[in-house]
């Protein structure tokens, strides 16, 4: 065979530099196929009782040996793109995993699974103790740090509330904030408006029962008051309604004011006319 050899296993071969293949059996190696391009570059691969080791001559092997009783291949590392693997298996570089399902060693019950399609263009990511759904944790830690001092930054549950910066969600809110938010815009969706307080039938309360009311209760009717406040937090979309009704019963009340100003001051200039001309009488006598 050109470029070539193939021989029995009878030690290291120093000096030769062509390619050759060595299969052979070793008292002190066990079973042995060693390929080889000079008597620097070598690859052995090495059985025994189910082991099987792959390595370079002068390093560390790593290692995959076959456990019988539960089928399955436990020890060593394998290595893509580095030549120091840190885990069973390590990439160096991109990989790319349509759909896959990791199972957390020790705790059989817990599992990563994403790639599964639930719809048209959707692809879902689960995270699972025991079979059974129980939501995601997200953890942030300083540079360094170790992973037990992580702190968590966001939860979604298996209800899909989403909790940031904390691990209960509010009531039956979708979304629980326990901090401030910047945003430059809000949208919120109401179900109804204030316009009937426009309508001519509205029980626009009297300015003097206004005036009582306030005086006693210290807040507006129909407004919650300030302990209540503190206590349940306020309704944004309830609460922009109620403050818009009362922002239009501020202008009806001023809408009469003003045709009360109107009416007082042609009044005033009836009787002004009256005094000029009594006035004028009196200064042709």
């Amino acid at each position: 065979m050109s470029g070539m050899r193939y021989q029995r296993y009878s030690g290291i071969i120093a000096g030769f530099t062509d390619p050759y293949l060595i299969l052979g059996a070793s008292t002190t190696q066990d079973d042995e196929l060693v390929f080889a391009g000079n008597s620097a570059a070598k690859m052995d691969v090495r059985l025994l009782d189910g082991v099987l080791k792959i390595g370079g001559s002068a390093s560390p092997f790593s290692q995959l040996s076959r456990d019988e009783l539960t089928n399955s291949w436990v020890g060593g590392n394998l290595g893509v793109g580095t030549d120091n693997p840190r885990a069973r298996l390590h990439v160096n570089g991109d990989m790319m995993l349509p759909r896959a399902s990791v199972s957390s060693v020790g705790e059989p019950g817990e599992f990563l699974k994403w790639g599964t399609p639930t719809g048209p263009g959707i692809a879902s990511v689960q995270l699972a103790p025991d079979n059974d759904v129980q939501g995601l944790v997200f953890y942030t830690h300083p540079s360094a740090a170790y992973a037990d001092q992580a702190v968590e930054a966001m939860r979604i549950t298996a209800a899909g509330q989403v909790c940031v910066g904390s691990d209960t969600p509010d009531g039956n809110s979708l979304l629980t904030l326990a901090g401030g938010m910047a945003s430059r815009e809000v949208k919120v969706t109401v179900t109804a408006g204030n316009d009937k307080v426009f309508e001519s039938d509205y029980p626009l309360m009297d300015l003097r029962m206004l005036d009582h009311y306030v005086s006693t209760e210290k807040h507006l009717p129909g407004i919650a008051p300030e302990r209540v406040m503190l206590q349940e937090g306020v309704q944004l979309g309830e609460f922009s309604i109620q403050l818009l009704g009362k922002i239009e019963e501020l202008t009806l009340y001023t809408i009469d004011q003003q045709k009360q100003l109107q009416a007082q001051q042609k009044a005033l200039e009836a009787m002004q006319s009256k005094i000029d001309e009594l006035q004028t009488q009196l200064d042709t006598k």
